[in-house]
């Protein structure tokens, strides 16, 4: 049988831009396709249920934190780090884990967030730099004396001392200040017996729904931890601080030296 070659079908000069069109249309919904697609890609999990310990190093120093504290992916990797995110529930201090799920994904009220970073060993957070004048006129008030105590800009203080909970005392910062709807919380005791680091932390005001504080610490050389926590933690705010700051140095992986390692 003769080998048959059919025939071009005729495409008409009419039919030519419809043909065209209809080609276009059909690339670009494959494209959309594709966006779509790498879209669909799943992100990294925020939390994890791994317990083994990650090693990087922070500000200098080598750590070790169980993975299921850290509350950022990438930082779960180890290396170098410039900051480091934990999460933990109180009073257990534990991290993530199939129990606590629902906890964690809801922002419960029982966790403490904490932020590990490299920066001065003094504490220089807005409260507690704020802190160093409210505690002189606070220091001052209590002996007799006057002082010519307050802060510049906006971070000026109210004048009034009142009591909180656990036996602290605030002053509430201006109205005129960048920090209005927050106080300073501070432990008067420390401030009269001259403690180079008294307890303070940067609390928003009771009437703010769902208060929270602020609280910076030194932990090691030139590695600071902030942690923020919600604001009726103040009334166990000792227990609190201590436990937040042992857990922290408990990461830092001792140096032995090689005579330590001789005996």
């Amino acid at each position: 049988m003769p080998l048959v070659i059919p025939d071009p079908v005729p495409v008409s000069r009419w039919q030519l831009p419809t043909l065209i069109a209809l080609l276009s249309i059909a690339g670009i919904a494959m494209i959309a396709h594709r966006v779509v697609t790498l879209g669909e890609i799943p992100t990294p999990p925020r939390w994890t249920t791994q317990t083994a310990p990650v090693a990087l190093s922070l500000a200098g120093h080598d750590m070790s934190v169980p993975a299921n504290m850290i509350s950022n992916f990438d930082q779960r990797s180890g290396g170098v780090q410039e900051r480091l995110d934990l999460t933990v529930r109180w009073p257990t201090l534990a991290g993530y884990d199939s129990t606590s799920a629902a906890l964690f994904e809801k922002g419960d009220r029982s966790l403490i967030r904490i932020w590990m970073e490299k920066g001065s060993t003094a504490v220089t957070n807005a409260g507690n730099a704020a802190l160093g004048d409210a505690g002189r006129q606070a220091a001052g008030a209590a002996d007799g004396r006057q002082t010519d105590a307050g802060l510049a800009g906006d971070e000026t203080l109210r004048p009034e001392i009142y009591p909180v909970a656990g036996g602290l005392v605030a002053r509430a910062f201006a109205p005129s200040s960048a920090h209005a709807s927050e106080e300073i919380v501070y432990e008067a005791a420390s401030l009269r017996s001259a403690d180079e680091t008294p307890y303070a932390a940067r609390c928003q005001k009771w009437d703010i729904r769902e208060a929270t504080c602020l609280r910076r610490i030194p932990v090691a050389h030139g590695l600071t931890l902030t942690y923020r926590f919600p604001r009726e933690r103040l009334a166990d705010w000792g227990r609190l601080d201590r436990s937040v700051t042992d857990l922290a140095k408990g990461f830092l992986v001792k140096q032995h030296t090689a005579r330590e390692d001789r005996r």
